[in-house]
């Protein structure tokens, strides 16, 4: 199963300035929870974005980039401390490379940006994690449009989260594929 998760404003904005333009606790333990130990598929700007440019730990990371080459030699093993065995990173030239090795971890691969990448998985994706961080941030990398309204999607579940000590609202929404005709 393909899935796709993303965190964006009221303004569809998933991005400022190659980082997150908000700080949510509450959306952050959702990424955690449904990411860990799964592959996570992600363009290299994504993950160029991490923390010291580190893969995510408990995850495998699949990084799609057009010159693996230059990929591979610009990342340094020994410069990144994996303390888990089930953190991994490789590398793939197109989407349906990245998923075929992200299958290898389990029944789920998981799409975590950027906007190119998620335009590409769209059409495949079979379920959608999306939060709604409340709020305008001025991004400049924005989600792909999604009609959420069609037949095309059901609802799974809704929670809400944040709101206090500064943090801003989060409305999370589990989109569900219906059957394809």
């Amino acid at each position: 199963m393909i899935s796709i998760i993303a965190a964006y404003d009221d303004d569809r904005g998933i991005g400022k300035d190659g980082k997150l333009p908000w700080r949510s606790r509450y959306d952050m333990a959702m990424f955690k929870e449904i990411t860990m130990g799964r592959a996570v598929v992600m363009g290299r700007k994504t993950f160029d974005s991490l923390p010291k440019k580190q893969p995510l730990k408990g995850r495998a990371n699949i990084v799609i980039t057009r010159d693996i080459a230059t990929a591979i030699r610009n990342y340094e093993p020994y410069r990144i401390p994996i303390e888990t065995p089930q953190t991994s990173i490789g590398f793939a030239s197109t989407l349906a490379d990245g998923v075929q090795v992200g299958r290898a971890f389990g029944p789920e691969v998981v799409i975590i940006g950027g906007a190119e990448v998620y335009a590409q998985a769209l059409p495949v994706a079979e379920r959608l994690y999306l939060s709604h961080i409340e709020g305008r941030y001025g991004c400049d990398t924005f989600l792909p449009e999604i009609d959420l309204s069609g037949p095309t999607w059901m609802v799974a579940r809704i929670q809400t989260g944040g709101g206090e000590d500064g943090q801003p609202k989060v409305i999370f929404t589990e989109y569900r594929r219906q059957e394809r005709r």
